[in-house]
C-alpha cells in the first residue's frame, strides 16, 4: 500500500480503498471489471453529482439558519 506524509491525502486514499472493497463485496467484481457502457456511466455520475449538490445545499441551509 502506498502511503503519504500528507494526512488529508492519506485519509482520502484510505476512504477510496474502503469504498472499493465494499463495492467488490456488494457487486462481486471490481469497478474496472463492471459491464457498463458510457451512457450508463454518465447517468450514474450525473446522479452522484446531483446528490452532492443536495448535500451542499443542506449544509448551506444549516449554516444560514444557525444565526
Amino acid at each position: 500500500m502506498i502511503t503519504t506524509k500528507d494526512k488529508l491525502v492519506q485519509l482520502v486514499t484510505d476512504k477510496f480503498n474502503i469504498r472499493a472493497n465494499k463495492g467488490i463485496v456488494k457487486f462481486g467484481n471490481t469497478f474496472d471489471q463492471a459491464k457498463m457502457d458510457d451512457v450508463a456511466a454518465l447517468l450514474n455520475l450525473q446522479e452522484e453529482l446531483m446528490d452532492a449538490v443536495v448535500y451542499i445545499e443542506k449544509i448551506l441551509w444549516n449554516k444560514k439558519n444557525e444565526c
